[in-house]
């Protein structure tokens, strides 16, 4: 036994330890090899070490930047899954296929796109300050449903029209604030509400539904025949839209310039539970970039979707 042992031990070119020393490095290749594929060391680093889309040499950070926001921004949400509908809806509404199929297919589209649009509006309005921020925030807000309504006014679908817009008011009135009670009686027995600002906002809601339902009595009430009595009405649905748009103007000013304490005040008191404001992917060059090239597949899709 002693014997045998003995024979089979200089193997190596040392004696004894040979067989550690030379299983030693394969080991420590090994795991280093792990430990490098872990961190995908070599495919997102440089040799430096530093990310590719922050590396010294122009030609590879510009591209490597280009994809690491893309990256970013879509994997923001969830729901940017569904953007394999966009260039299929496009493609099916350019081909002139099935009118079903292209309404369904551009209709599930323009689902992740306005996610992708508030998500570029938000990270727009964060780097432009709070003027500014406030104003593409109320602008691009309900960018999906003024686009879709402007493609249908185009192609004279009226009842499109008023459909869009009758959802919009009465999800926002309903739904999003209903669910708002909900969530805020959850935690706390008794919610407090800034009083200016809560009268302003029923001062002009109560302005907007008045507005909107004197014009359709009267045409409910008159007789069809009279074209007199119709064009006064039209007359007066055109002065009415005319009155909100230089209303919501001024709204706009009294939001953002000259109250704007109010609404600072009332948002800082939403923030007192300490929650750490969220990090921006964006700057504003891509977000706006974003922002335009979001815009143009929404008004593509709704126009496939209006078309069928």
């Amino acid at each position: 036994m002693n014997s045998n042992t003995s024979q089979q031990q200089p193997n190596g070119p040392n004696s004894g330890d040979g067989g550690a020393d030379e299983r030693t490095p394969l080991v420590t290749n090994a795991a280093s090899s792990l430990g490098n594929m872990g961190n995908l060391h070599g495919i997102t680093t440089n040799d430096a070490g530093k990310p590719y889309y922050e590396d010294d040499r122009a030609w590879v950070r510009w591209p490597m930047n280009f994809l690491h926001l893309t990256w970013q921004t879509l994997s923001s949400n969830y729901v940017n899954v569904l953007l394999v509908f966009v260039p299929a809806g496009i493609i099916l509404g350019a081909m002139d296929m099935d009118p079903t199929a292209v309404f369904v297919v551009n209709f599930m589209a323009i689902v992740p796109l306005a996610a992708l649009l508030s998500f570029a509006t938000e990270e727009l309005s964060a780097k432009l300050g709070q003027t500014i921020g406030g104003l593409m925030n109320a602008t691009f807000g309900n960018a999906v449903e003024l686009i879709v309504s402007i493609v249908a006014l185009r192609k004279g679908e009226i009842r499109i029209v008023q459909s869009s817009m009758l959802g919009s008011i009465l999800s926002n009135i309903l739904l999003v604030l209903g669910c708002c009670f909900i969530a805020s009686g959850i935690r706390r027995d008794e919610s407090r509400f800034n009083e200016t600002v809560a009268s302003t906002m029923s001062s002009l809601m109560a302005v907007a539904a008045t507005s909107l339902i004197i014009p359709a009595t009267l045409y409910a009430s008159l007789t069809k025949s009279e074209e007199s009595a119709d064009k006064n009405i039209l007359f007066l649905s055109r002065g009415t839209a005319i009155i909100m748009l230089i209303l919501y103007c001024l709204y706009l000013y009294f939001q953002l310039k000259s109250h704007a304490q109010l609404f600072d005040a009332e948002a800082q008191e939403g923030n007192e539970g300490g929650e750490a404001e969220e990090p921006q992917i964006l700057g504003p060059v891509p977000a706006g970039i974003c922002l335009v090239i979001v815009t143009v597949l929404v008004a593509v899709c709704a126009e496939y979707l209006v078309d069928s």
